[in-house]
């Protein structure tokens, strides 16, 4: 009896260690997906996409002149998606140049003055001890959305923000400003940038239309600048998509989601690496009312056009549209788990930093 009891307890011993071992070889997981958990961003991508919602991205999924429906919506396998509050102590809906400012800095409080830009963007923190490439690209911004309105500030401000010495920034606008000159540039000749000078796509008109797309601008500065670094960081900054949605073109905001998208494949696809923290901000969100059923939601879905009176083609228009409370945050690689859930906006930046060891990180 004694022996059978000890034959019990060796089988029970056996068991459970058999269940230790297994349970260390299995590899954690979020979102169905293998995750390195606590894993420090080497490179850091972040596209702030001012007006992007999670219902915009119906256009993906319902277009029925797509021949693979399946591999058509590039945010689908995003590892961790959350969502943010925008409002502050003063405002419920914050102003979309506020929102994306909050989200570079932690600012929390703007007066449209240079106190605005005295708190520092993140990558400022991350260029303490080496010289970290940083690339910043703007799309359709108005003077008081751009980053280069810091220029109007001291010049400490100045080289927190864009005079860094590998500093680069490139804008898809023709825009014009009394302080700044644009130098005029083409995605094939991106080698010849130099860091603290500022650029401009020479193939953009002044309502921020281009002939080149943001994947072939995008995919080029990475080449040029980011390829070979060990560390960087690029930062894409968009409120051309806004201007479209408060305008209301159907056909304009389906084309501009389809640009998006084609962005976020090109970036999947050629620069991510395992060491690279890949985060999608929908900032200061637009929400469209999108038909049910019918001739409307074939309309909306089908890029179909009517023909006025006259004979001359005329775009579906969007008759309502209001502005989330939320920011949409897509995050996938590494350090991506921090971003899962709800929070305040200007945790955002944190949620970078944010680690649950106290060893120092990689880049200090």
């Amino acid at each position: 009896m004694k022996k059978q009891f000890l034959n019990i307890c060796q089988l029970l011993s056996l068991i459970v260690t058999l269940s230790l071992i297994i349970g260390c070889v299995q590899k954690p997981t979020l979102s169905t997906k293998v995750q390195n958990f606590n894993q420090y961003p080497e490179k850091i991508i972040l596209l702030q996409i001012v007006g992007l919602d999670f219902e915009l991205l119906s256009n993906l999924e319902i277009n029925e002149n797509s021949d693979n429906k399946n591999k058509l919506n590039a945010f689908d396998d995003f590892s961790c998606i959350g969502v943010s509050w925008e409002y502050n102590l003063a405002k419920l809906r914050p102003p979309s140049w506020e929102v994306s400012l909050n989200h570079l800095s932690g600012q929390t409080h703007f007066k449209q003055t240079c106190e605005d830009y005295k708190q520092p963007p993140f990558w400022s923190y991350l260029n303490s001890a080496t010289d970290l490439p940083v690339v910043i690209v703007e799309h359709s911004t108005e003077n008081r959305e751009s980053i280069l309105r810091v220029k109007d500030c001291g010049s400490d401000l100045v080289n927190d923000w864009i005079n860094g010495n590998s500093t680069y920034y490139f804008s898809m606008k023709n825009v014009s400003s009394k302080k700044v000159s644009l130098i005029d540039n083409h995605y094939l000749d991106f080698a010849k940038l130099k860091a603290g000078k500022y650029y401009k796509d020479r193939s953009c008109n002044l309502e921020g239309d281009c002939g080149t797309s943001i994947s072939q601008n995008i995919l080029a500065l990475y080449n040029a600048k980011l390829k070979y670094a060990k560390r960087y960081v690029l930062v894409y900054r968009d409120f051309d998509l806004e201007k479209k949605l408060q305008k209301g073109n159907v056909l304009s905001i389906q084309k501009k989601i389809k640009e998006i998208n084609q962005l976020i494949q090109t970036i999947k696809s050629s620069l991510l690496t395992s060491e690279t923290l890949f985060l999608v901000l929908g900032e200061s969100p637009r929400i469209l009312l999108v038909p049910d059923q019918g001739i409307d939601l074939a309309n909306w879905s089908g890029f179909k056009m009517e023909n006025t009176k006259d004979g001359k083609e005329k775009n579906d228009r969007v008759e309502k549209s209001y502005q989330s409370l939320y920011t949409k945050v897509w995050a996938m690689g590494a350090r991506s788990e921090n971003f899962c859930g709800t929070y305040d906006s200007a945790q955002i930046l944190q949620r970078i930093f944010w680690s649950n060891t106290k060893k120092t990180p990689i880049w200090k």
